[in-house]
């Protein structure tokens, strides 16, 4: 089985397929009824083993910035239960299933895999945002990541 506590080679796959998707949602204003585009920005992105904290703590101490930017809506920061659905598998499957996917093995504590969802009004009030952010933080945050990252714009698939 493939090896669900790394992801560092590639987004999973809830979002992978919606990748180098670029458009607007449609969102109802529920006070005027006027209908709002709103566009959702995904990062995804892998702290290096042992480095999940300070990569966790990065991301939610810029709430202030966020709430502060012109076009912004909101986010959410997620990051993997690390291992979860490996044991649940090995719960569920019989040994003979498990053997026809075999896990694959890392040396050492496992890398931790984020994903960081926002809604902007727009494609632009994103790029102004990040295009004035101060840079010099980032040089906190890239010591403690994994080469393997996306971000990309996407839209929402509805049934």
């Amino acid at each position: 089985m493939a090896d669900a506590r790394c992801g560092a080679s590639s987004p999973p796959m809830s979002i992978a397929f919606l990748l180098k998707t670029t458009t607007a949602n449609r969102r109802r204003n529920t006070n005027t009824g006027a209908v709002n585009t709103m566009e959702n920005f995904v990062i995804t992105l892998t702290a290096k083993p042992g480095a999940e904290k300070k990569v966790a703590d990065f991301y939610v101490k810029q709430n202030a910035e966020y709430e502060k930017a012109d076009g912004f809506i909101g986010r959410q920061i997620l990051r993997a239960k690390t291992g979860t659905m490996v044991e649940a598998v090995k719960k569920r499957f019989t040994a003979e299933e498990l053997a026809k996917h075999p896990e694959q093995h890392h040396e050492g504590e496992p890398a931790v895999h984020f994903i960081i969802i926002e809604q902007w009004e727009s494609v632009d009030k994103r790029m102004d945002f990040s295009m004035n952010r101060d840079k010099a933080r980032d040089r906190e945050l890239f010591p403690n990541l994994l080469p393997a990252h996306t971000h990309e714009f996407y839209e929402e698939l509805k049934p």
